[in-house]
């Protein structure tokens, strides 16, 4: 292998690194406490982890379940932090295929609901799972119909009554509903935690998000420097990404790519390639919106369109009638 091959591209480089803002470190924390300390009586506790899409909530769940790495113990496999991806389905049997299918099992599908709810608890007993996160629990909630699936909802609760673990939920803002509506999950739950996107308005919360930048920069170790966190370029950025730090990863991951692309003889983020990079990404979008790479933003300190939609939207929900719409971009 060629010494170059054993280099790591600044690409490579990006998607290793994990910088943690307030918000993530609010919920590593929750999580964290809830790991410790998630069983009371005999009976499992809930932690809700909320907040809009690409804000991190995701990460935070790998990056904490990357602490515990999956071992053996003889010829038994040990998880003592277990990472399943809630299912697009709203049935239990859906769920409990998934968590099956998670932790090893043959046969996830088969058998009836209580026989596989039996096959789960043993298979975390057996492999000494301490915390189980259940990611976008949003999908218990049906699309068409504002429907949430009870079942799904009762086996989450089930699954505290055995005694295991304590299980972490984490979605967008109205997954909320989920123990909102079922009051045995709301007496098992501790505070929820919101995450939500870092405002560029406040001034803490502006120079995080360019200390955000600036480390991501690093990381990439670019032989130039694309000063991504200086004033003007960095709200940019900020206006683009509406404070989202999974949103701004992605600006530059593309921006990454089309420089690969170009043969990787530009020795800098350029602001080309992110004007470039935004274009594509915002293709992707419903809704058109402005390319604040390529315009500049009305405003030094007015904040991003749909930013303040997107705070509103990762603070909880007042109580309504089923049948309204969903909260902007639940």
């Amino acid at each position: 292998m060629d010494l170059e091959d054993q280099v790591e591209s600044p690409l490579l480089r990006l998607e290793k690194t994990f910088v943690a803002t307030s918000p993530a470190k609010s919920a590593f924390k929750a999580i964290e406490r809830l790991h410790r300390h998630g069983i009371r009586n005999g009976e499992g506790r809930c932690l809700m982890v909320i907040g809009p899409s690409r804000v991190g909530k995701s990460t935070v769940l790998r990056r904490y379940a990357a602490r515990y790495p999956t071992t053996l113990r003889g010829r038994q496999i040990i998880r003592r932090v277990l990472v399943v991806r809630a299912p697009p389905n709203n049935a239990d049997s859906a769920l409990l295929t998934a968590m099956l299918a998670a932790l090893g099992d043959p046969n996830p599908a088969s058998g009836s609901p209580t026989q596989r709810e039996m096959r789960v608890v043993n298979h975390l007993r057996r492999q000494c799972v301490e915390l189980l996160c259940l990611d976008e629990v949003n999908h218990l909630i049906d699309s068409d119909s504002d429907k949430i699936g009870y079942r799904a909802a009762n086996l989450i609760k089930a699954l505290l009554n055995h005694g295991v673990c304590p299980i972490v939920l984490t979605g967008v803002t109205h997954a909320k509903r989920i123990v909102d509506t079922n009051e045995q999950l709301q007496g098992r739950s501790t505070p929820t935690v919101t995450m939500r996107p870092l405002d560029w308005r406040d001034e803490k919360q502006r120079l995080e998000f360019k200390v955000f930048l600036h480390k991501l920069e690093q990381a990439m170790a670019l032989p130039a420097p694309s000063k991504l966190g200086e004033d003007t370029l960095a709200h940019r950025i900020h206006h683009f990404s509406r404070g989202l730090p999974g949103y701004a990863v992605d600006l530059l991951s593309e921006a990454l790519i089309l420089r690969e692309e170009e043969g990787d003889v530009l020795p800098s983020l350029t602001l080309k390639l992110l004007q470039m990079a935004a274009d594509g990404l915002l293709l992707r979008e419903p809704v058109r919106r402005l390319n604040a790479l390529r315009e500049t933003p009305p405003d030094k300190y007015e904040p991003a369109p749909m930013f303040d939609a997107l705070k509103a939207a990762s603070r909880p929900a007042p109580k309504r009638k089923l049948g309204l719409p969903h909260d902007l971009l639940d």
